[in-house]
């Protein structure tokens, strides 16, 4: 994806209300009583505990008053993997599971049983993926001008911007109902692996973060009026907490390897600029670099498969990547001049970093980044995360022990266990040995076509294979042209139909070794190097 601006949703003010379950259609609408918020600070990712109190407000005009039952949606960060769920009944603390969506739904709705009055406010509460960071949440049973308590855990990944590396962190309950409080208390903290400053920015405040300090944020920094050029009104759109590194931003990268079970393979995370000799030969050549947008090539390599992007030259590369062999710990850097000829090669060495909090994380943040953002399978049941396929479901069989409920009343959500994730053995997904996902905060480019194809990467693949993919470029008719280094023309393709971004084509059998791929959409074009290993 290349992140130029990240598009959040337009909120529904009410979207979050009560409806009667037996005897009656009435609804009405909910007050956020209170919501508390408190994050904790890795490099790679933030973890948020957001706890809500919403209350059923108004007279029920046709209905039971005391089975009524919260509903709403609301939207997490891009890629952020909403992990574990408390729900109150009075004093008793019930811990979600992970459980099939179908099962959940089934369960949720037989509890509820809309035929029947249910007068003891217990259980259940269901949260489940809607699609495109959306989700939807519901509780049973509340009586009118009473209130249901729950708390979830979420982790959100660190993503690139035009601004450099960020996180960007959308609340789940701030928003959506008709009355709310006035402030909302934000408490932040950072791991034992967190070092340096970092950057708060929420409305138009922006200031050094405090660690351990509790921030009293005005509600309406979280959402934004808009309006077009002739004043008309657009809708209402959810703002982020944003929190960034302070100091200047040069590279860093993880590795985790997982042995063995269902989520084995080596994970990686990098997060890099170009180095300034690329910068500096390609200024060289080009002059004002603005009208050569993919110059730059980025290559990562594991064992004997490459994984290939073009590049803008004023912008931040982030890779998140799962493999069978373990990354070389460098980045293959190439600057191409007009012709196509390759400038200059560096090679640089990036130092990983490991700790606790990131191995048992990084392979997670890959899993919601590949489900979620990605789109291409639902891994939620193997990394512990709610995509289409897993519902988070509390019910009074859930439970916890008074000791145990003790120990999390105050504050803090339990991660799930493995026997929590609860998915028949028939179904559970395999993750891909080998996947990159690249990220780009790139430098504006104000062309679609050529911001798209500026984030275009290239995946070698088995059998002659290669899959194209198009930041932005939902779909569409490209023309692909094969090369040898020399310039001779191996092969064309026209009218190649793009599908959500995605193409795949066959290699000729003669294509070997160094070859250069152009890719052309409109009257833009890109090229870059690929590496055919046979």
């Amino acid at each position: 994806m290349i992140c130029v601006a990240m598009v959040f949703p337009t909120l529904i003010v009410g979207q979050i209300q009560w409806q009667t379950t037996h005897d009656g259609t009435s609804s009405g609408d909910c007050q956020l009583a209170s919501n508390t918020i408190k994050m904790t600070v890795n490099p790679l990712y933030v973890d948020v505990e957001e706890e809500a109190v919403i209350t059923a407000i108004g007279d029920v005009g046709w209905g039971d008053p005391a089975t009524l039952e919260i509903i709403g949606n609301f939207s997490l960060s891009k890629g952020a993997a909403l992990r574990s769920m408390l729900l109150w009944n009075n004093t008793k603390l019930l811990k979600a599971k992970l459980r099939d969506r179908a099962a959940a739904d089934s369960a949720y709705e037989a509890t509820v049983d809309r035929s029947k009055p249910q007068v003891f406010a217990r259980d259940p509460a269901e949260i489940t993926y809607l699609g495109n960071d959306q989700y939807h949440f519901r509780i049973y049973p509340v009586a009118i001008n009473g209130s249901r308590k729950l708390r979830i855990l979420y982790s959100v990944p660190l993503h690139m911007f035009l601004q450099g590396p960020q996180f960007q962190i959308l609340t789940a309950f701030t928003l959506g109902s008709n009355y709310s409080p006035t402030q909302i208390p934000v408490e932040i903290h950072k791991s034992s692996s967190t070092s340096g400053t970092y950057i708060l920015n929420y409305g138009d405040s922006k200031k050094t973060l405090q660690f351990g300090a509790t921030y009293q944020i005005p509600i309406t920094a979280f959402s934004a009026d808009s309006y077009d050029d002739y004043g008309y009104f657009l809708g209402t759109t959810a703002k982020p907490l944003c929190i960034s590194p302070d100091t200047g931003f040069s590279a860093i990268a993880y590795t985790v390897s997982v042995g063995s079970g269902k989520t084995a393979g080596n994970y990686t995370a990098v997060f890099a600029t170009p180095p300034d000799t690329i910068i500096a030969a390609l200024k060289e050549l080009s002059g004002d670099s603005s009208g050569y947008p993919c110059t730059i090539e980025a290559e990562v390599i594991a064992g004997n498969k490459a994984y290939i992007t073009d590049f803008p030259e004023k912008g931040y590369l982030g890779v998140y990547m799962k493999s069978n062999t373990a990354w070389d710990s460098t980045i293959h850097w190439t600057v191409y001049d007009a012709t196509g000829k390759i400038a200059l090669q560096c090679r640089k060495y990036y130092k990983p970093q490991s700790d606790s909090l990131t191995k048992s994380m990084l392979p997670l943040i890959w899993g919601a980044k590949y489900s979620l953002v990605e789109g291409n399978d639902n891994l939620g049941a193997l990394f512990g995360f709610v995509d289409r396929r897993m519902s988070l479901l509390a019910l009074e069989s859930d439970t916890m022990s008074s000791a145990e409920a003790a120990q999390w009343a105050d504050g803090g959500v339990p991660q799930l266990k493995a026997e929590e994730i609860i998915l028949s053995a028939s179904s559970w997904p395999i993750a891909p040995h080998d996947n990159v996902i690249f990220e780009f905060g790139a430098s504006a480019i104000k062309n679609f076509l050529k911001r798209s194809l500026a984030a275009l990467t290239v995946l070698l693949k088995a059998n002659h294979l290669i899959t194209i993919k198009i930041a932005d470029f939902k779909s569409g008719n490209i023309k692909v042209m094969l090369f040898n280094v020399s310039g001779k023309v191996l092969q064309t393709w026209n009218n190649v139909r793009v599908n959500e971004g995605v193409t795949e084509l066959s290699l000729p059998l003669q294509a070997r070794g160094c070859m250069i791929l152009r890719v052309y959409a409109g009257k833009e074009m890109v090229q870059k190097k690929i590496n055919v290993l046979r």
